[in-house]
């Protein structure tokens, strides 16, 4: 399955002492790349939105847990690389990811919602998370914001890969399932080197 990537700026200003945005022209998603029980090829569907953010529609992103499930089964991550082409005099840094989704979790199941941010060849990285606990069936809609103190920027002088790590995990004797359609990459801040 093949998804054409929308290609436009990845710019946002947050403050004066930040970077004007680029020139939409100079920044480009050259590539993604994913893998994982969460996103086997062929299952993610990828958008680049006219609000700066990356949206990433999961087609198997479904950790499950109970009686007569699989151990293996209670858990869904999802490895992605995203490759940008932008000004060697510049660097950016995301703020956010956003989990959408349904979940179904007994009074005694939580859901462990994780995402790992590091640029490939460094051994920095930022990690966000959040939790659904106990009686809970309904849609969700989980921001997990990286602290302005923790904020991870790519390197200056060299456009290297962004990875994140996205991962469920359900926890506890009961019983549930989550079904996450979809995840937001966004918060894009830019600064000059």
């Amino acid at each position: 399955m093949h998804f054409s990537i929308v290609v436009a700026a990845l710019a946002f200003l947050a403050s004066p002492a930040l970077a004007q945005e680029p020139n939409p022209e100079d920044v480009k998603v050259r590539g993604i790349s994913y893998g994982g029980s969460g996103c086997p090829q062929g299952t993610l569907g990828v958008l680049y939105g006219s609000d700066k953010n990356i949206y990433l529609q999961f087609e198997n992103f479904h950790p499950s847990i109970g009686p007569n499930r699989p151990v293996t089964s209670s858990r869904a991550n999802c490895q992605i690389n995203i490759n940008l082409s932008y000004p060697s005099n510049l660097q950016f840094s995301p703020g956010y990811t956003t989990f959408n989704g349904h979940a179904s979790l007994s009074s005694t199941t939580s859901a462990l919602f994780k995402s790992i941010w590091y640029f490939s060849g460094s051994s920095a990285q930022v990690s966000t998370s959040e939790t659904l606990s106990g009686e809970y069936g309904a849609d969700y809609v989980l921001k997990e914001t990286v602290s302005q103190e923790s904020r991870l920027w790519s390197p200056c002088g060299a456009t290297l890969p962004l990875n994140v790590n996205a991962q469920i995990r359900l926890l506890g004797p009961g019983e549930g399932s989550v079904d996450n359609g979809n995840l937001v990459i966004g918060g894009l801040v830019w600064r000059y080197c």
